[in-house]
């Protein structure tokens, strides 16, 4: 599994209403500690902890795998 991180450059969202049917921003502390029936596998909640502990790896590692 691969996730990526960001940083946030406006708060505004702009998605695809034909592709996508609602968008919203949650906070650290909903994520790690409400929405078990909400998230797509426990993965989810990993990788947003990881990343809050700083348990991430630059994007140049993933350039190991290429041919």
């Amino acid at each position: 599994m691969i996730v990526f991180n960001a940083k946030l450059i406006k708060e505004t969202i702009q998605f695809d209403k034909e592709e996508i049917l609602d968008v919203k921003w949650f906070d650290y502390d909903v994520i790690v500690n409400e929405m078990d029936n909400q998230l797509r596998g426990d993965y989810v909640r990993t990788a947003v902890i990881n990343q809050k502990k700083n348990l991430i790896a630059p994007i140049d590692i993933v350039n190991v795998f290429k041919d």
